[in-house]
């Protein structure tokens, strides 16, 4: 037996990275994006010869909607069904947009005045969840409470919203005994800037408390004491709104890209590694 040198190429959320050691190869627990890596044993003192191997992950099930926005609102399929197409509707409908400050990657959907919205229909009730998406907020005088616009809004039962008064990030799910809100600590973001926003939630007990990443760092979370409802869970089987709420008071004069939607609860290094 003679000592190796091992290269796997690509792992994590970069492709192209090159992950380098010597000794004893170790397969990696995860391998997130992207789904296939190749490992290759090259011999030491000069050996020519190398093994190649491939190693390929199981799809993920649990992405069960997808949206990049990059032209046509395209989805990906629920739990294997037809997935719906993202509506853009409104008074000033929602539009797809390339400009660089209001988009992730490729294309973005934003409003263009008070009414504006995206919606689809989810056909599932998600008690665990992982919602991912990148946002912005220029300001909220699209919207009757000039603090309170809407990232996202599953008919009142489920909503991530900013508020730009405080610049804290909010999020509520919808129980028997009213919603149960949450919080990040003031000042997490700026107006005008795209930030990759996580939250994942086991909501089917209100006790547990959600986890909150901005752009991949952990954000800490509080209850909002003026929400601290409780009892039984609220399905989120509804339409969901992007940009405002149910009955269009809550537009958001900003964008929102890349939107991921899981049906369970991503480990931290799963959310580090997400787009």
């Amino acid at each position: 037996m003679v000592p190796v040198t091992w290269t796997l190429s690509p792992i994590g959320a970069a492709s192209g990275t090159i992950v380098a050691a010597t000794g004893l190869y170790t397969p990696p627990a995860t391998v997130p994006t992207p789904p296939t890596v190749t490992v290759t044993a090259t011999p030491a003192f000069g050996l020519a010869s190398s093994t190649t191997i491939t190693l390929t992950a199981p799809a993920d099930t649990s992405l069960v909607g997808y949206w990049n926005f990059d032209g046509n609102g395209a989805s990906t399929n629920w739990s294997g069904a037809a997935g719906p197409v993202a509506t853009l509707a409104g008074a000033l409908p929602a539009v797809f947009t390339s400009t660089a400050a209001e988009v992730h990657a490729g294309q973005a959907i934003k409003a263009t005045g008070a009414g504006s919205y995206g919606s689809f229909d989810n056909p599932t009730d998600l008690t665990q969840f992982t919602i991912s998406f990148w946002g912005r907020c220029v300001d909220n005088n699209w919207s009757t409470n000039t603090q309170l616009s809407r990232f996202i809004d599953a008919t009142d039962n489920l909503l991530i919203y900013p508020n730009t008064s405080n610049k804290a990030l909010y999020f509520a799910a919808k129980y028997s005994g009213g919603n149960r809100q949450f919080k990040t600590g003031d000042n997490v973001f700026q107006p005008g800037t795209m930030y990759h926003i996580v939250i994942a939630w086991d909501s089917s007990n209100p006790t547990n408390l959600p986890v909150c990443y901005l752009n991949g760092t952990l954000a800490p979370v509080s209850v909002d004491g003026s929400n601290s409802g409780s009892g039984t869970h609220i399905s989120n089987a509804c339409t969901w709104y992007l940009l405002n709420r149910l009955d269009r008071t809550r537009t958001i004069n900003g964008s929102i890209d890349d939107l991921r939607i899981y049906n369970r609860v991503l480990t931290p290094a799963e959310i580090i590694a997400l787009p």
